[in-house]
């Protein structure tokens, strides 16, 4: 990173930082690729504690006046590094935001989807400030008919519960992020 100057009058200064996002560089020509992410939603808070509490998270007073900046942020992220080998992977696809098979998903949403791959690809291959301000609008309106066919099958679920519950409940479980299983039932 680079320090840039003073904004204004005030005392604080501007940074300058160049990030690496190798899930961008792993794309070739838009086609869609798994990756393997660690998948926190599904494990529940009291593990995560549970696992921070047999991390040392000390540090020594002699080791912090004679480790730099850098050094200290690599014992920290060491730390952070155990934590988060605990979680499990979940396979991921890199350039799809939403699962087609999602109930509420309809042409004008799946056009969306399209549209908003292909600017963002436009971006990838050729970064300009006018390719990224159209990307931003592309994935705006995404998110926009996004939301809105979402409201519209929740509406059309809710109308119908008294008659059709079982679409309702249904649509509930799928949305629960955490799977609860009766372990003790399943045969070996």
């Amino acid at each position: 990173f680079k320090l840039g100057c003073h904004l204004g009058k005030s005392d604080h200064v501007t940074i300058s930082v160049e990030l690496n996002l190798p899930h961008l560089s792993s794309l070739e020509d838009g086609k869609v690729q798994n990756e393997e992410r660690r998948c926190w939603s599904r494990v529940r808070s009291e593990e995560i504690l549970d696992w921070s509490r047999e991390i040392n998270w000390d540090f020594d007073c002699n080791d912090i006046d004679n480790l730099s900046v850098n050094e200290m942020w690599e014992v920290m992220l060491d730390k952070l590094t155990l934590l988060s080998n605990k979680i499990p992977l979940q396979s991921t696809q890199s350039n799809t935001d939403i699962n087609y098979n999602t109930p509420w998903v309809n042409r004008s949403l799946k056009r969306a989807i399209r549209t908003k791959n292909k600017a963002w690809n436009v971006f990838d291959l050729n970064p300009s400030k006018m390719n990224w301000n159209i990307a931003l609008e592309k994935q705006q309106i995404f998110e926009n008919c996004e939301h809105d066919a979402r409201l519209k099958y929740e509406k059309k679920v809710t109308k119908n519960l008294k008659y059709h519950s079982r679409a309702f409940f249904s649509y509930l479980r799928s949305r629960n992020k955490v799977k609860e299983t009766v372990t003790s039932l399943v045969k070996p």
